[in-house]
């Protein structure tokens, strides 16, 4: 799991990354940061994998409201 409290320097740390499984239901997500850090992939094994990914972050965009 990404901690919540920072630790050297990643003050700017978001999630600019969304992966995951899913079939009829949604059965996984994980996050990415834009620091290159993963999250615990939460949830089951199934599902066709997927990934949403922000475009660019050095132009603001990161994900928002997921």
């Amino acid at each position: 799991m990404i901690s919540q409290k920072c630790r050297c320097h990643c003050e700017y740390e978001v999630i600019t990354e969304l992966h995951g499984g899913q079939g009829g239901l949604l059965d996984r997500v994980q996050f990415g940061t834009n620091r290159g850090r993963l999250s615990t992939a939460y949830g089951g094994t199934g599902g066709e994998n997927f990934t949403f990914k922000a475009t660019s972050f050095l132009n603001g965009k990161h994900m928002k409201n997921i």
